[in-house]
């Protein structure tokens, strides 16, 4: 008889493609009718950690990749100094197509409802949210506030799930400086989800 563990993943494994099949369709808002892909993101079925990153830039949407080159780099680094791999955590963006320009409320809303359908499907225990100016949107914090955000466990509105916010590893390419405050962060994420004492 499979464990409740191994039934969760069954269901995972089955309800994703149909999840999937529909995001690929979706056309809530105008950014259906400019995007390449839908980037739904990847990692594990049952994650650790959901990472939240901002909308794909033009080359990330064409990667069907949250993040790459550098970047993609340096946050398998990052995961690995919390003794984790990709393959116990979920990358996605919060905006699942590339905005060639401002992005709308339609937009944002569209896509909070698909990331909401992920966090039901994944079933997380933390979010990390990947950028402060991001975070501050995300969260609906004025962007001066921003800076604030890190340090603290915030809870995602709907799903009540914890979320952390912290440096998006492009930042910390530019400003390596802030990379001690990202350790703090994930620090931080791993003491909350039990990964650290």
């Amino acid at each position: 008889m499979p464990n409740m563990s191994q039934s969760a993943s069954s269901d995972i494994a089955a309800s994703w493609p149909v999840f999937a099949a529909a995001a690929r369709q979706c056309v809530a808002c105008e950014l259906s009718a400019s995007r390449q892909r839908v980037v739904l993101g990847q990692g594990a079925q049952q994650p650790h950690w959901l990472i939240l990153t901002p909308a794909p830039s033009q080359a990330e949407e064409h990667a069907d990749a949250p993040l790459i080159a550098e970047a993609a780099h340096l946050y398998a680094q990052m995961l690995l100094a919390c003794g984790l791999s990709s393959e116990q955590v979920f990358t996605t963006p919060s905006l699942k197509c590339h905005p060639p320009a401002a992005i709308s409320e339609e937009s944002q809303s569209a896509c909070r409802n698909l990331l909401q359908q992920q966090i039901q499907l994944l079933q997380p225990q933390l979010l990390v949210i990947f950028g402060l100016a991001h975070a501050a949107n995300f969260l609906r914090t004025a962007p001066s506030a921003a800076e604030q955000l890190r340090g603290h466990v915030h809870l995602e509105p709907e799903s009540q799930l914890p979320i952390i916010v912290t440096h998006h590893p492009l930042e910390l390419l530019v400003q390596p400086a802030l990379k001690r405050e990202a350790w703090q962060d994930l620090q931080l994420a791993m003491r909350y989800s039990g990964l650290m004492q």
